[in-house]
């Protein structure tokens, strides 16, 4: 029953995904594109993340600051990367835009993937992260709505909604990391480090985005 309801979860993510996607694009690309940069997202990060979590995290014995249980968040992270280079390559769709489809569509995906992990595996705290999912989608609507009235952000251009919701949820993650590194999706204390360091990556992106 438990695998089931994995399954079906991932189904539905999936689903809504593809459907928070198109709203985003639906105006700028061609559907069928749309649907191409969809699935080529969902392959890749199904493929890195059970890679990560059955191949790699299985053979890695568990220490002090690294959890192999959380490990497959990066397998998912490597997915998203090659996925992104692929869609701004050959499908020809800005890196911007397609930032500010992911970004919602992904927070959305992992609040109902997170779900399914915490029950099938019988996580603890995994609510914590089925809620702080949801938080940063609907924080990223927030900001979508107003970045424009932002004093300092200058340039108002598109992008400030994904990479801020971005920047935050990793520099939150990273403290939680060495609060509570067994919770669910966290690979230990070292994900604090790494978590940290993509928070920087987003913040200073940001921070160049609002000076052009």
């Amino acid at each position: 029953m438990s695998t089931l309801f994995f399954i079906f979860m991932n189904i539905l993510g999936s689903f809504f995904y593809f459907f928070i996607m198109w709203r985003q694009l639906k105006d700028d690309y061609e559907h069928e594109k749309i649907l191409r940069t969809g699935f080529i997202f969902l392959f890749l990060i199904y493929i890195f993340g059970l890679s990560f979590n059955f191949l790699i995290a299985s053979s890695i014995s568990p220490s002090p600051i690294f959890r192999p249980q959380g490990f497959w968040f990066f397998g998912v992270i490597m997915g998203v990367f090659l996925a992104t280079l692929i869609s701004i390559k050959p499908l020809k769709i800005r890196l911007i835009d397609l930032m500010e489809a992911q970004v919602p569509a992904l927070f959305f995906l992992f609040s109902l993937v997170s779900a399914a992990l915490g029950i099938l595996n019988r996580e603890n705290l995994w609510l914590i992260s089925v809620l702080l999912y949801l938080l940063f989608f609907i924080l990223y609507f927030i900001f979508k709505m107003n970045y424009k009235k932002f004093g300092w952000y200058t340039s108002g251009r598109v992008g400030f909604a994904s990479l801020a919701s971005v920047g935050i949820y990793f520099l939150i993650r990273s403290m939680i990391a060495l609060l509570i590194p067994d919770m669910l999706s966290l690979a230990g204390r070292i994900d604090a480090v790494i978590s940290f360091a993509f928070a920087f990556l987003a913040f200073y992106s940001l921070y160049n985005l609002s000076k052009n």
